[in-house]
């Protein structure tokens, strides 16, 4: 009846869960920091720092989601090519589904294996994102404007 959640779908959904996530996030951020006084630095400082915020936000909460899709998409694989049998017999092989993974992970590692790797995971997503918001706010204001302002103002 369900469908077998797949390393693809969760895929799928992780990459809507993200943009939405970050599109709700950067917006409250910046509504939050909203002032009719700043100058055109401070904006754009804002702006930069809003999508800081919001991609350290949006990857801290589907970080474990991302942790158990790499396992499962890892799970088959072998730590070193020379492991693997030639031959291999399907009785020998168990593969876990997702709940069953997350359980195992928590049993075995604790709660702290869903955020191992979640620092620089963290560094780069503001970084990334950032730039990405600002590229994207800086992009609507030029598509915005006629082309007689964008034109005198780039200028």
């Amino acid at each position: 009846m369900f469908p077998r959640i797949s390393p693809r779908m969760f895929y799928f959904e992780r990459t809507i869960y993200l943009y939405r996530h970050s599109f709700w996030t950067y917006e409250y951020c910046k509504r939050l920091m909203a002032s009719k006084d700043d100058d055109a630095q401070q904006a754009a400082m804002k702006v930069l720092l809003c999508g800081g915020v919001a991609g350290v936000a949006t990857w801290a909460s589907v970080y474990p989601l991302d942790m158990i899709k790499t396992r499962l998409q890892a799970q088959g694989l072998p730590s070193r090519p020379e492991d693997q049998p030639l031959v291999q017999s399907r009785n020998d092989r168990r593969t876990l589904n997702s709940f069953q993974l997350a359980r195992e992970t928590y049993r075995t590692e604790g709660l702290k294996a869903f955020y191992r790797g979640l620092g620089i995971c963290s560094v780069r997503a503001f970084i990334v994102n950032a730039v990405q918001w600002a590229s994207y706010e800086w992009l609507m204001r030029y598509l915005n404007n006629p082309w007689n302002q964008t034109h005198a103002q780039v200028s």
